[in-house]
């Protein structure tokens, strides 16, 4: 998910709080959205992020997924965004850093 050259700044780890606090739940995700679909569907986003948007799914057909947010349906068109879910119930770990790892380039 880090490399996910569609994710930038804090993304990668607003993704990874949103699924950690959520994505327990098999039909939650998190999903980045192209600029021009954010303008065009009317989301809350996630944060500071410009593309992130978060939810349950309560439905998905071949082509979208039919997201539930804060009270507000929207379909997202599954081509042009890029879904994160946690899979088969797994955990997803943050690694927490403290100041003192920021000592001496890094090293404890």
């Amino acid at each position: 998910m880090i490399s996910d050259r569609k994710l930038s700044g804090d993304d990668p780890d607003t993704v990874a709080r949103e699924l950690q606090a959520n994505g327990g739940d098999d039909d939650y995700l998190v999903a980045w959205l192209p600029d021009w679909l954010v303008d065009e569907k009317d989301v809350e986003l996630l944060g500071r992020s410009d593309n992130l948007v978060s939810g349950r799914v309560d439905h998905e057909t071949e082509k979208a997924y039919l997201l539930l947010a804060d009270g507000d349906e929207v379909w997202l068109p599954k081509s042009v965004i890029r879904v994160y879910r946690v899979s088969g119930g797994g955990d997803l770990e943050i690694p927490q850093h403290g100041l003192t790892d920021f000592t001496n380039g890094g090293s404890r």
